[in-house]
């Protein structure tokens, strides 16, 4: 399938850029990242959903929708 072969290019392109022990376990690909009003990324929201725990206050969120959305490739 396609998404399989554009993960495979991912997994190549990570061992080119990165030595065996920075490479990452795996990429996830999703349309967008939970981002504030500010357009920054919201690293702990995306860790506490990637590892199904609460990912607190949100009310920040310019987007909320793209939480959904990870919570469906992790």
């Amino acid at each position: 399938s396609s998404r399989r072969r554009h993960t495979r290019l991912q997994g190549d392109w990570s061992s080119d850029v990165c030595s065996s022990d920075l490479r990452p376990e795996r990429i996830l690909q999703v349309d967008e990242l939970p981002k504030t009003r500010s357009q920054k990324v919201v690293r702990r929201a995306v860790r506490a959903v990637l590892l199904g725990e609460d990912p607190g206050d949100l009310s920040t969120l310019e987007n909320p929708s793209a939480l959904e959305a990870l919570r469906g490739v992790g």
